[in-house]
C-alpha cells in the first residue's frame, strides 16, 4: 500500500472539518479557502479532490451495504434457523473467492493479494468456519431443545389421558418412560 495522502496525513481535527464541509456539499474551492484561514497550506486542490473522491466512494459503499443488510433483514427477519448468517457467510466466501481468483472487472487480472492481504484473507476465513460451526452447534442445541419440551409435553398429555381413561398408574408410567425414551422402572 502507498504512503498515505497530503490529506491523510493532516490531524483528525482537520479531517472531520473536510468532512464536514463535504457533507454540507461545499465546493473544492471552499474547502480550500476554509483550510486556508486555518493556515492549512500543505494540501493541494488536486490532492483534496482525490480525497474527496475517495471518501465519496467510501461513502456510497457504507449506502449500499446498508441498502444490503435491511434488504436481507427484510427477506430473512428473526429467523430462528439464522438464513441470514448463512446467507452473509455465503457472500463472504463468494467475496473471498473473487479476491483469491484475483479477477479485476470485466475480466481484467487484477494485482496478487500481499502478505498482509492474505493473512486478511486467512484470518477472515477462520473466522467464517467457526461462526459456522457455531451456528450449526446453535442450531443443533435449538432442535435437541425443542425435542425434549414437545416429550416433556406428549409425556404430560399422555399421563392426564390415561388419568382420564381410568389406567393404572403403573400403566401410565410405562406410557411416560416411553415417550421420555426411558428405561422400564425395575
Amino acid at each position: 500500500m502507498g504512503r498515505p495522502s497530503s490529506v491523510d496525513r493532516l490531524g483528525p481535527e482537520i479531517r472531520e472539518q473536510i468532512g464536514r464541509l463535504l457533507d454540507e456539499g461545499r465546493s473544492l474551492d471552499e474547502i480550500m479557502a476554509h483550510l486556508a484561514s486555518l493556515e492549512v497550506r500543505e494540501i493541494s486542490r488536486s490532492a483534496l479532490g482525490r480525497y474527496t473522491q475517495r471518501v465519496n466512494k467510501l461513502a456510497e459503499n457504507r449506502r449500499r451495504a446498508e441498502f444490503v443488510a435491511q434488504a436481507l433483514e427484510r427477506d430473512f427477519g428473526s429467523d430462528p434457523e439464522n438464513k441470514l448468517l448463512r446467507h452473509l457467510i455465503k457472500s463472504v466466501e463468494v467475496d473471498l473467492f473473487d479476491i483469491l481468483n484475483c479477477e479485476g472487472e470485466e475480466g481484467e487480472d487484477a494485482p496478487k493479494p500481499d502478505a498482509k492481504s492474505s493473512l486478511t484473507i486467512a484470518q477472515t476465513l477462520e473466522r467464517l468456519v467457526r461462526t459456522s460451526r457455531h451456528d450449526a452447534a446453535l442450531r443443533e442445541s435449538i432442535e435437541k431443545r425443542a425435542a425434549e419440551k414437545a416429550k416433556r409435553e406428549a409425556a404430560a398429555s399422555a399421563e392426564e389421558a390415561g388419568q382420564e381413561a381410568g389406567l393404572s398408574g403403573d400403566m401410565i408410567d410405562k406410557i411416560k418412560r416411553k415417550i421420555l425414551g426411558l428405561k422400564a422402572a425395575p
